[in-house]
C-alpha cells in the first residue's frame, strides 16, 4: 500500500468512469479505497491517505467526458515534465505544479510565497490571476491543495 500514490488513485478512477461506470459507482469504488488507507493509516502501516479530498473531482461522468477530461498515464506525465524541464527550465515549476495540483492556472500564477506550507505539504489558494490582476478564487472561497513530495 506504501507504494500506491494518489495519481494513480486518480487515474483509476478516471479509467473508470471512461469504462462507463456511473459516478456513484465510481464514487463508492472511491470510498473503500479511501476507507482501506485510512484504516491502514490509523493502525501506522502508511504515512498518508491518497484517496482523501478526491471526491469533488468527479463531479458526473457527463461533465467530465463533455469536457474532454482524459488525466496522463504516468508514463505521459513522466513524458511531458521532462519535456518542459528540458525546453523551458525557468518555467518547469509552473508546469509542474500545475501537473501535481490540478490547479487552474490562474491560481497557480496568483500564488504568493506565504501561500505555501512546506512543512504542512499543502498551497492555500487564495487568488488567482484573471485578466491581469489578481483577483479571489473562481469560487469566492480560498481552499488548500495538497503538494506531491
Amino acid at each position: 500500500m506504501k507504494s500506491i500514490t494518489r495519481e494513480e488513485v486518480k487515474n483509476f478512477l478516471f479509467k473508470k468512469i471512461n469504462e462507463g461506470l456511473s459516478p456513484g459507482t465510481v464514487r463508492n469504488i472511491k470510498a473503500a479505497i479511501s476507507g482501506l488507507f485510512t484504516q491502514a493509516l490509523e493502525d501506522g502501516h502508511v504515512d498518508s491517505n491518497p484517496a482523501s479530498r478526491l471526491g469533488r473531482i468527479f463531479k458526473s461522468k457527463d461533465q467530465l467526458l463533455d469536457k474532454g477530461i482524459s488525466p496522463f498515464s504516468a508514463q505521459e506525465l513522466e513524458v511531458y515534465l521532462k519535456t518542459c524541464h528540458e525546453n523551458n527550465p525557468e518555467y518547469y515549476p509552473l508546469f509542474l505544479t500545475l501537473a501535481r495540483t490540478g490547479m487552474r492556472l490562474g491560481e497557480v500564477l496568483g500564488l504568493q510565497w506565504r501561500d505555501i506550507d512546506f512543512a504542512g505539504k499543502f498551497i492555500e489558494v487564495r487568488r488567482g490571476w484573471v485578466e491581469n490582476r489578481l483577483t479571489t478564487p473562481k469560487s469566492g472561497k480560498t481552499r488548500r491543495v495538497e503538494m506531491t513530495p
